[in-house]
């Protein structure tokens, strides 16, 4: 027995002998290290390989981006394509499987910020739809179902389904070219950020007014005008609209879309003509809903037929929670710094996709000017 022990603890020696001699605390600390050298590690820089700085790089990932549009990548944009998208990090690397490197909202919410207070469509209650594919099938009820009827004991239930339709909404895609001079790439102090996200804002804010306005539909989205119902009053002359004239547009809509979502469409022009209206047209009593008129509100479309113009459709009322607006991902900026390097320019290129289409005829009608 006391052989076995003596077998057994020098077993035990030997075993604590081959052993490492390990450190805990260094261990950790080196642990400790390595996770901060990471974390410190900026967007496209590898821990632990020197980097080499360029003159325009900043902290801020907007200056990196403007850095980017001026020939320069100091943060590692992949390619020359930048997507602004509608997730949570709105900038992606346009050809970077792994979406690049993440760019703050701040730049993007600067475009989205001026669009949305130049477009109707963004201040409007409209449908919104966010999508990847190409055409959005919508159901819509083409028949609506008739009220319910008085039944006697022991009779048969009436019966009467509503019929359904389906608008097919398609996406287009919408472009624009700017040539930015070598000039104003070069300093940053001329307000480069400014300049673009101003560009790309009010050029993304007008095709949504023009085309969600007035398209006809064929190769475009359709406006919201043009699938609209004429109510059949005509104003007696192309360059005034009466009080009564207004009201009975208003009354051809159906009772159902006078609601929250409805609301009026016209042009500056018309809407400043109307709220100049003097004497007894009781248009615009206050209400505790607000709104501009009867407690409705006024939406610009700057491309509308305004006031004076010869059989115009001047102004729209109804529900628009029954026009639809699609839109596919975001806005994208490419920039090509060699197209017209000869003319001392480089080429920004933005380009945005979306649709539109009236759900339901009945619930949006508008007023025709006179022809003289």
């Amino acid at each position: 027995m006391e052989e076995n022990t003596m077998d057994e603890e020098k077993i035990v020696e030997e075993v604590k002998a081959e052993e490492p001699k390990v450190d805990i605390k260094a261990e950790l600390e080196s642990l400790k290290k390595s996770i901060i050298d990471e974390l410190k590690a900026a967007p496209g820089e590898v821990k632990g390989v020197p980097t080499v700085k360029n003159a325009k790089e900043s902290p801020s990932f907007i200056k990196a981006l403007m850095a980017w549009a001026q020939g320069d990548n100091p943060r590692g944009f992949k390619g020359n394509d930048i997507e602004l998208g509608i997730k949570a990090n709105p900038w992606e690397g346009g050809t970077d499987n792994e979406g690049g490197y993440a760019v703050p909202d701040d730049f993007y919410n600067t475009i989205v910020e001026q669009r949305e207070e130049l477009s109707w469509v963004r201040k409007a209650p409209v449908r919104r739809f966010v999508t990847n594919r190409d055409r959005i099938l919508i159901p819509t009820e083409a028949t609506a179902a008739t009220k319910l009827i008085v039944t006697d004991e022991e009779e048969a239930y009436n019966e009467n389904e509503p019929l359904f339709g389906q608008v097919a909404l398609t996406i287009y895609k919408f472009t624009k070219m700017i040539k930015v001079s070598e000039e104003l790439m070069d300093g940053d102090a001329v307000g480069l950020e400014a300049y673009i996200s101003n560009i790309v804002a009010r050029a993304s804010a007008a095709a949504e007014n023009y085309y969600l306005t007035l398209a006809t539909g064929g190769s475009e989205p359709q406006g919201i005008v043009a699938g609209a119902t004429a109510s059949g009053i005509v104003t007696s002359g192309k360059g005034a609209i009466t009080a009564s004239e207004l009201f009975q547009t208003m009354g051809t809509v159906a009772a159902p879309y006078h609601n929250s979502n409805s609301g009026f469409l016209m042009a500056g022009l018309t809407k400043f003509h109307l709220l100049s209206k003097t004497g007894d047209n009781f248009l615009f009593i206050p209400t505790p809903s607000g709104g501009d008129i009867l407690g409705y509100p006024i939406y610009i479309a700057p491309d509308m037929d305004a006031v004076g113009t010869a059989s115009g459709k001047a102004v729209l009322f109804g529900d628009f929670s029954m026009y639809a607006f699609a839109e596919r991902q975001g806005v994208t900026l490419s920039r090509n710094p060699y197209l017209y390097q000869a003319n001392g320019q480089i080429g920004l290129f933005v380009k945005q996709r979306f649709g539109g289409a009236v759900l339901q005829t009945a619930a949006l009608k508008y007023l025709t000017l006179g022809a003289t």
